[in-house]
């Protein structure tokens, strides 16, 4: 570890607002609670955008979702002087009231985690300037003919599944694969492939673009969080392959559109005028879903801890249960409320068993999966920036680790909604055709080579 004086005052800064923090922790206060929290995450941030070569970095656009889904909300709420309590204890599905120890400790536990995370990136991150694979001309070219085929059957699809369908939640009850779904399997794995043969960037835009047409109609299916996690992906592939600069002007903006389309999307399936009361109470509660969620599990920790005392493991052996239970674990039913035991499911079908079957849940976050292994919250919070280091430092050299970090990617820009995990299923269903499409690329080029 290489200590500059940047780092070094980067450390000097992170450890500074432990003080505050141990004596807040003993007499908390919730409102500079939130302020200490949200400071802890722009020293993150401000971290990176002190770096020549920021935005290669995957942590960098972690912080950004990070403060977008816990902190923003809150932050808001301080900074207007109103109880940030409003938005814990707004009647939802699941609860009416939050008890303000609950919303406390998550604010807490969110603090130790980013003061933990910021050591880590500040002394071990890795460096992510670009990546040093080569291109594979014969993959892209195939990879891309195939997508323009299947591009447009998606679209299809997906318009006429949306037309049919009532009510967003209908997809959270869906159990049997679909054409769309096959498409959407086949497409993903060939957007892979062509992102690991590092086409030229031109084609790269232009794929880009198709894919968001795409990924913009999901906005209709009710994943609002798609489009954001998909526009970030584009920037991080085009600085990451291409040593392409994204100024923080523009940043700011897409980052601006992205909160506005989602704001009409909201208010659209609400059937509601827009008025700047509700664009205001959208940024407090719709975005910082995250935080709800920590602090309603924490409220709740005996019925999870009960039924599932280590749901944080669910997604690596899900595949175990798909196995044995087949589609009795997929959607929102009665035998899934019983089989799965990811904290989604659980506390969703334990709070309230109607609003389940019907298609709504909590959702995961990740703040709530590592709080639910408290005696070794610092160690998980360890273990989840090793693994995906790991996996992003080695993907400047190999191939299958870019491949697979473009899957990791997507998973840990969201992982503050979602699990600590990325589902194992998904990583296996992604490497077995990564595997096979190169046997045969490789069949290939040495049936070639002997006959040249």
């Amino acid at each position: 570890m290489k200590l500059t004086y940047k780092k070094f005052f980067f450390n000097w800064l992170n450890f500074l607002f432990l003080a505050p923090f141990l004596y807040l922790n003993l007499f908390p206060n919730l409102e500079v609670l939130i302020l200490l929290g949200s400071s802890i995450n722009f020293l993150g941030i401000y971290y990176f955008l002190k770096q020549d070569s920021y935005q290669p970095s995957p942590w960098f656009s972690f912080y950004v979702t990070f403060f977008i889904f816990y902190l923003l909300g809150p932050f808001l709420s301080v900074i207007s002087y109103q109880d940030p309590l409003i938005i814990f204890n707004t009647q939802t599905t699941f609860s009416n009231v939050i008890s303000s120890s609950a919303v406390n400790e998550t604010f807490i536990y969110l603090f130790v985690f980013l003061c933990c995370l910021n050591f880590l990136v500040f002394n071990f991150s890795g460096d992510m300037a670009r990546s040093k694979i080569s291109a594979l001309p014969l993959l892209t070219n195939i990879s891309l003919l195939l997508m323009t085929v299947i591009l447009p059957l998606m679209l299809y699809f997906k318009i006429s599944y949306i037309s049919s369908i009532s009510n967003y939640q209908d997809i959270y009850l869906a159990r049997a694969w679909t054409p769309l779904n096959l498409l959407s399997f086949a497409n993903s794995i060939l957007f892979l492939i062509f992102i690991a043969s590092k086409p030229k960037i031109n084609l790269m835009r232009m794929i880009l673009f198709l894919q968001f047409i795409v990924v913009a109609t999901d906005l209709y299916l009710g994943y609002r969080s798609g489009l954001i996690v998909f526009i970030m992906l584009s920037f991080w592939i085009l600085a990451y392959l291409y040593g392409y600069k994204v100024k923080v002007f523009q940043l700011t903006l897409f980052a601006i559109i992205g909160i506005m389309i989602l704001f009409y999307v909201e208010l659209s399936r609400n059937q509601l005028n827009i008025e700047l009361d509700l664009i205001f109470q959208f940024l407090l509660s719709s975005l910082s879903k995250a935080a709800y969620t920590t602090a309603l599990y924490i409220d709740n920790r005996e019925i999870v801890d009960a039924l599932s005392p280590n749901s944080i493991f669910y997604p690596l052996y899900y595949v175990i249960d798909y196995i044995i239970y087949g589609g009795d674990v997929v959607g929102q039913s009665s035998t899934s409320a019983e089989l799965r035991k990811d904290m989604n499911h659980v506390l969703s079908s334990s709070l309230n068993y109607g609003a389940y079957l019907s298609g709504a849940g909590t959702g995961s976050a990740l703040i709530a999966e590592i709080y639910q292994q408290r005696p070794f919250f610092i160690l998980f919070s360890i273990g989840f920036f090793l693994f995906y280091e790991f996996i992003f430092s080695q993907s400047r050299h190999k191939r299958l680790f870019l491949y697979l970090s473009i899957f990791t990617f997507q998973h840990l820009i969201f992982s503050p909604r979602d699990t600590f995990f990325p589902f194992f299923w998904g990583y296996i269903r992604i490497i077995i055709p990564f595997f096979l499409v190169f046997l045969i690329y490789n069949l290939l080029r040495n049936s070639r080579k002997r006959y040249v």
